[in-house]
């Protein structure tokens, strides 16, 4: 239980900051030999979903006349990526290696995104390239946040524009990544699945604030430091 209760706190803590929470997951069940499947990281990442209901719930109704198409676009691109490559990026959910390299990756991104402050309004370009970002997020160590608003950034969107349509456009992905693993190892929510997913919303409300604030200081670079240290140590340890 209390493996489960870590897993559903260490997603809490890092699904909204740009460090990779899937990335997060996998070093803790590596590093702790935690064994859990696929869907009950999807799950805890279905209740960090459940956080951005509570989050937005004002802004979903709204933005949903606004950036329908956007979101839908964005979705497409992004499950499309994710289908095609399904049994390549499953595999590195038990690979140390990939998540060192995704997030020295994210790192770079993070860097990156130091000048960049945007004001311009979102359009469809922009939906689709911030989408193919969130593909290739799936890549635990990249980090989803990371990679979708310096996507945005790049793209001189507004920043509380780009913040807003990151997390809308990760409902419909993580929604479908349930439904798809779900089905194909059948829904099995025992009490610690349960556990687990109630510390990821409870966390993950607290640390998706934190993320509003950092978003709007233009200081999402900071977490590129904390994302190149913890990839070139994981780089070690699965070298060794």
């Amino acid at each position: 239980m209390i493996e489960y209760i870590l897993l559903g706190i260490v997603q809490g803590l890092t699904e909204w900051l740009p460090v990779s929470s899937s990335g997060h997951l996998v070093i803790f069940e590596q590093l702790f030999n935690i064994k859990v499947d696929l869907f009950f990281n999807i799950a805890l990442h279905f209740g960090t979903l459940l956080v951005l209901l509570l989050f937005f719930w004002k802004d979903i109704f709204r933005l949903s006349k606004k950036w329908i198409i956007y979101i839908g676009i964005g979705s497409i691109i992004t499950g499309a990526i994710g289908f095609l490559f399904y049994d390549i990026l499953k595999s590195m959910f038990s690979s140390l290696l990939a998540v060192s390299l995704g997030l020295i990756f994210t790192s770079l991104i993070l860097f990156s995104t130091k000048r960049y402050n945007g004001n311009s309004k979102l359009g469809i370009i922009d939906s689709i390239f911030i989408g193919a970002a969130q593909a290739i997020a799936i890549i635990p160590g990249v980090s989803r946040s990371g990679m979708t608003i310096s996507t945005g950034l790049f793209r001189n969107v507004k920043k509380e524009e780009v913040f807003k349509f990151s997390f809308l456009l990760s409902m419909p992905a993580i929604f479908g990544a349930l439904l798809y693993e779900g089905s194909k190892v059948g829904f099995n929510f025992n009490v610690n699945y349960i556990i687990g997913f109630v510390a990821s919303i409870i966390i993950g409300y607290l640390s998706l604030n934190f993320l509003r604030d950092i978003v709007k200081k233009r200081k999402l670079h900071y977490f590129g430091y904390y994302c190149l240290i913890v990839g070139i140590a994981m780089l070690f340890v699965s070298i060794i």
